[in-house]
């Protein structure tokens, strides 16, 4: 898998004005004309182009992250805190990103791999109690962004990793609820917004206010 991040010289969370950038730096940098008869060149200038065009379209990029950010994690050394690193990663992910913009499968498919029972028995054996209630504290902050069908089975991967410890249980429970009620609380101020910008909007249209 080539590493379109490095090739362009950026940060994998960099902006799309970010991309644009590096790319335009390096295609004058790497151009055929300034690199005549140069191999090497010319071999980097097709690798730049095929950067640029996957991480500056958003599906493509989208589907290109998923599958970046397992093969990080898949090449780590293991530990429980870098499991614990790549979990607190997804917020600034999700941050960065937007929550709107994030798409909900892959960050299903980010959780559900690094929750699989194989590392959740290497958590168990490796783990330290602190650790296990920051991820548990971490993961329960993104289980609204999910599709319903997938917050139940991240919901049964928080248990498992408690190990049946009623601390964890009862901090399992709290966490899901406390972020389900921000989450609502938030979802509601929105809600209300929208609906006196809409009778604004439609008491300016019915009497041609100009705007």
């Amino acid at each position: 898998m080539k590493d379109f991040y490095k090739i362009l010289e950026i940060d994998s969370s960099a902006s799309l004005n970010e991309i644009k950038k590096s790319y335009r730096r390096l295609a004058l940098q790497f151009h055929p004309d300034r690199n005549f008869d140069n191999k090497l060149n010319e071999k980097k200038i097709i690798d730049i182009i095929e950067a640029y065009k996957t991480l500056s379209n958003e599906k493509l990029r989208k589907k290109y992250d998923l599958i970046y950010r397992n093969k990080i994690i898949s090449t780590q050394p293991i530990t429980p805190y870098v499991f614990l690193k790549k979990i607190q990663d997804i917020r600034k992910f999700i941050y960065d990103k937007g929550a709107n913009k994030v798409s909900k499968n892959a960050l299903y498919n980010c959780l559900e791999k690094l929750l699989s029972d194989k590392n959740i028995k290497f958590l168990h054996l490796n783990g330290t109690h602190n650790i296990l209630k920051q991820i548990i504290v971490e993961v329960s902050r993104y289980i609204n962004f999910l599709q319903d069908i997938d917050k139940d089975k991240i919901i049964i991967k928080l248990y498992k990793l408690t190990g049946g410890n009623d601390e964890m249980i009862i901090l399992v429970k709290e966490t899901i609820k406390q972020n389900e009620n921000k989450y609502n609380f938030v979802n509601s101020i929105i809600s209300k917004l929208t609906y006196k910008l809409k009778k604004m909007f439609n008491y300016l249209y019915k009497f041609r206010i100009p705007i």
